[in-house]
């Protein structure tokens, strides 16, 4: 299950890496260096809690690909990695080796939880919108997006 991601910065300082380009961790599967070990994570739940299958967006490149003021600080081509206040990063769909395997998984209802920087680090002042819980339906070969909350609230869909 590949789907697009933006992950926005409502916070009240710039979210960059803490580790040095040196110390960022080698990805198999990219073939390149990443940031952040997990970036988010994504998990498939039954709606009773239970765990379906599990993925994660590692951080290859995190920058400004949305700023509603229109000036972006970060972006990649530059050096300069991270989501200035304001800003999100687009991860889309295509991006490889950032999916769930929903092959083993059978129709029905299910909740995605979509969890940004679960590891806490770097520290922020506030992680309570950091996810986001989706509401999909498996069918065969096709899925469905019903619903998305973040901190309660719904999202757009």
């Amino acid at each position: 299950m590949r789907f697009d991601s933006m992950t926005m910065n409502w916070g009240k300082a710039d979210f960059r890496p803490v580790l040095d380009r040196s110390q960022w961790i080698y990805h198999d599967c990219h073939r390149h260096y990443h940031s952040f070990e997990s970036f988010i994570d994504m998990n498939l739940l039954y709606n009773d809690g239970r765990d379906v299958a599990q993925g994660h967006k590692a951080s290859f490149c995190l920058e400004d690909t949305l700023c509603p003021r229109g000036t972006e600080t970060y972006k990649c081509f530059r050096g300069v990695q991270g989501i200035a206040v304001g800003c999100g990063d687009l991860y889309a769909a295509s991006i490889d080796c950032q999916w769930i395997d929903v092959t083993h998984v059978g129709s029905g209802s299910y909740q995605l939880h979509l969890h940004v920087n679960p590891d806490r680090y770097p520290e922020e002042a506030d992680f309570d919108n950091n996810e986001a819980v989706c509401n999909i339906s498996i069918q065969g070969n096709t899925v469905s997006l019903t619903s998305c909350y973040l901190s309660g609230e719904c999202l757009e869909v």
